[in-house]
């Protein structure tokens, strides 16, 4: 319970390579096909706050594919294109009606889309969310950073 709060690999492995074995380890339990690269990252002093920020955002966004879409394939890419650092997170599942969701998201307690919303909200950033249903859905996450 405590490595998922605070998983410990972030400060000894880096970012990259935590959300590397997280891929691997949703592959080993799910079977779930994740193909993840990043580009630009290893050389941002982040600080651990957007770190976190980050790891969570891959980590609800797979387990969302994981527990609704039905997809056998997914997609993250996590790249640093100066001023933004930018996720993207696909699957191949069954998609759903953004529209909808994003209506009832506090009737139906669809929690994991409105936790990745207040995360980006809080680093300044941005999400869209496209989705076609029977094709799947992307999740496009761009967050401004500045080296201090």
């Amino acid at each position: 319970m405590v490595f998922c709060l605070h998983p410990t690999s972030l400060d000894t492995l880096g970012l990259t390579n935590t959300i590397n074995n997280l891929c691997k380890n949703l592959y080993k339990i799910h079977r779930l096909r994740i193909d993840f690269k990043a580009a630009g990252m290893d050389s941002l002093n982040l600080n651990f706050d957007v770190k976190i920020a980050i790891y969570r955002l891959v980590q609800e966004g797979l387990n969302n594919i994981v527990k609704h879409s039905e997809a056998t394939q997914a997609l993250v890419r996590l790249v640093y294109s100066y001023p933004n650092i930018i996720l993207r997170i696909e699957d191949n599942g069954k998609g759903f009606d953004v529209d909808q969701l994003t209506k009832t998201v506090t009737k139906k307690g669809c929690m994991g889309i409105w936790s990745m919303k207040e995360r980006v909200a809080l680093l300044n950033g941005e999400m869209t969310i496209r989705s076609v249903e029977q094709i799947g859905t992307n999740i496009h996450i761009q967050i401004p950073y500045y080296e201090k």
